[in-house]
């Protein structure tokens, strides 16, 4: 019942991207790719504005989807993230305790996603802008599909062949090329990983796996700064500070978020507490006596607590780092989204963690509350299940907002498509209004959105008044 719950939640932010439609940067890229072809076009504008190599490549590889693309990637790109989420936390809790009911992992993933999608800065930039969602959205559900992968290749018996490694290396070369903020938190989260199985001792494979995911991130990491295009935006930002300044600033910024958000969002974070303490005293109650010899023992459950809330600052540290190093400033909200997904996933990680420790057999008082156990969690799980739903209300001024857009988007392709030159040198739109800060058509012809807008539409000038 919780996982449906959280799932219709889910729905309302699928139903929303279908008002979504294309907008500034959306335009500049695919009259590039009409232009120039997709292969030139990325030279072009990996060589004069920008080093995201991934997701200029992408967006102009999907261009012939054109407005379905961006009515049908908020809804795709998170049932993947859903899906890729569900398959890494089965991986980690089965190799945690053993067999375990998969609905558990279910309810984790979906309420990770329902809250970090809820509490998201400037939703509308990373969820339903296309050039948004591809820049700062589609690595996290890339950096989650690794993530799984690799750990699979790891805890396999067998080695994984060159070619399998060769293919994973790619991968993360390409989800590293997305943005700088992402690629940081992915050095960041294989380079932890890295030091998490050398000191465990961990096969061969392990470390040659996470190696390389380290490296190809690293990899990802210099092919922006030698970009070309990025020395061109560089110079439009103040000199980088020194090193001992970036650490100091990334991690007073990720410090500053963390609290704003927490106090920001009481409610969903109060919810995600809930709905993780549950899920992880169930596992306890779950297991069987054959399993519980190889369960760590309390005092390491509640280090690896503290562990996962260091982790967390650290990966939040990350995600902040690129604007310190760019621009001496705390990070744009869209640049935000990664750290969100990291501080929900690690409260709810931490907090799973001590719900389950709590309910370990083998302690008087855990005996005592197990009495009353099965009517306290039937009753909470019933109450939580109300969450999600009631959520949604607040979704309601957004929707409404993009009805207003998305029906005033299309009348003007419609104008602009049944648009004949006929001697007129410059056609004139009804302006729409800014959606969250994007930029939209100006009165000025030569204002870059317009300039992009007639490449994309093949048109000779436009203004909107």
């Amino acid at each position: 019942m919780l996982f449906v719950s959280l799932f219709f939640g889910l729905l309302l932010f699928f139903f929303l991207g279908t008002f979504s439609r294309l907008m500034a940067d959306d335009f500049c890229y695919f009259a590039n790719t009409r232009e120039m072809g997709a292969w030139n076009g990325l030279v072009n504008i990996y060589t004069t504005w920008s080093g995201r190599y991934a997701a200029i490549a992408l967006s102009m590889l999907l261009e012939p989807l054109n407005r379905s693309l961006a009515q049908a990637a908020p809804g795709v790109i998170l049932l993947t993230w859903l899906l890729s989420l569900i398959g890494l936390l089965v991986s980690i809790i089965q190799k945690m305790v053993g067999d375990f009911p998969r609905s558990l992992a279910w309810v984790f993933a979906a309420a990770v996603l329902f809250l970090t999608c809820l509490v998201a800065p400037n939703r509308f930039q990373v969820l339903y802008w296309l050039n948004g969602t591809i820049t700062y959205t589609v690595p996290l559900v890339a950096l989650t599909a690794l993530l799984y992968w690799s750990l699979l290749m790891t805890w396999r018996e067998k080695e994984p062949s060159p070619l399998l490694l060769g293919l994973f290396s790619l991968a993360v070369l390409f989800s590293g090329g997305f943005s700088e903020t992402t690629a940081t938190l992915q050095f960041s989260v294989f380079v932890l990983l890295l030091i998490v199985f050398v000191i465990f001792k961990a096969p061969r494979r392990a470390l040659v796996i996470f190696g390389l995911a380290a490296g190809f991130s690293l990899a990802a990491m210099l092919i922006f700064l030698v970009s070309p295009g990025n020395l061109v935006r560089q110079a439009l930002f103040p000199q980088p500070p020194g090193l001992l300044t970036i650490i100091w600033l990334s991690f007073r910024y990720a410090l500053a978020f963390i609290y704003h958000t927490l106090i920001a969002y009481p409610i969903p974070f109060l919810f995600g507490a809930l709905v993780a303490v549950m899920m992880g005293s169930l596992l306890a109650r779950s297991l069987d006596s054959a399993a519980l010899p190889k369960i760590p023992g309390r005092k390491k459950l509640w280090i690896a607590t503290g562990i996962t809330a260091l982790v967390t600052l650290l990966l939040v540290a990350s995600t902040c780092a690129p604007s310190v190093y760019a621009q001496s400033a705390y990070p744009e909200p869209r640049a935000l989204f990664p750290a969100t997904y990291i501080l929900v996933f690690g409260v709810f990680a931490g907090i799973f963690l001590a719900g389950f420790t709590i309910m370990l057999p083998g302690r008087k008082k855990a005996r005592v509350w197990k009495r009353y156990y099965d009517t306290v969690i039937i009753i909470g799980l019933i109450l939580v299940c109300i969450y999600p739903l009631r959520a949604g209300n607040s979704l309601n001024p957004d929707l409404l907002q993009a009805r207003a857009f998305a029906s005033a988007w299309d009348e003007r392709d419609r104008v602009v498509q049944t648009y004949q030159v006929s001697g007129k040198p410059l056609l004139e739109l009804k302006a729409i209004n800014s959606q969250y800060g994007i930029s939209e058509l100006d009165t000025d012809p030569e204002f870059w959105v317009n300039k992009c807008f007639t490449r994309y539409y093949g048109l000779e000038n436009v203004s909107a008044k």
